[in-house]
């Protein structure tokens, strides 16, 4: 019960606390050199990198984990 409510009062506090940022435009856009960005910088990449590079993270954590257990 505690391991709920607490996350939960931290969320209100930061709700209560935390300042309203209303995001222009201008701020968000991405930075160039000066100049306005040629295309759009948040371009969408296939589910197939995004599988990939999670096996790859799996199977990198799972290679360390050996690598201590063989040295001990």
């Amino acid at each position: 019960m505690v391991v709920i409510l607490i996350p939960f009062f931290l969320f209100l506090v930061n709700l209560i606390l935390s300042k309203k940022v209303t995001l222009r435009q201008k701020k968000i856009s991405p930075f160039e050199c000066g100049f306005n960005p040629i295309s759009n910088a948040q371009m969408p990449f296939r589910i197939q990198f995004f599988t990939i590079r999670l096996i790859f993270l799996i199977f990198d954590i799972e290679i360390a984990l050996y690598y201590l257990w063989f040295i001990y």
